[in-house]
């Protein structure tokens, strides 16, 4: 599913966007955590983060095509931005 998260790294929190789940648009079958963070542009891969799941936004679901999926997911961001900015 998509959910709004909390990162810390090297001390500091970001806020973003997560989705967890196996990426059925992609007929994936290993779960894997997928995070985009507001405001951050470094690398992150091999890097320690604490990933905090702070609100639950939609459940996964497979979309026809990946193209339909970018749309939903920048629907996503702009939701998860609203709901940070209340917190």
């Amino acid at each position: 599913g998509v959910y709004a998260v909390i990162v810390e790294f090297n001390g500091k929190i970001y806020k973003g966007v997560s989705n967890l789940g196996i990426r059925p648009t992609f007929d994936e079958t290993v779960p894997i955590l997928e995070t985009y963070l507001f405001d951050f542009s470094d690398d992150l891969y091999g890097k320690d983060i604490i990933v905090s799941f702070v609100d639950f936004i939609r459940e996964e679901k497979k979309f026809d095509n990946f193209s339909l999926l970018a749309e939903q997911i920048q629907k996503d961001i702009q939701l998860v931005k609203t709901y940070h900015s209340k917190q």
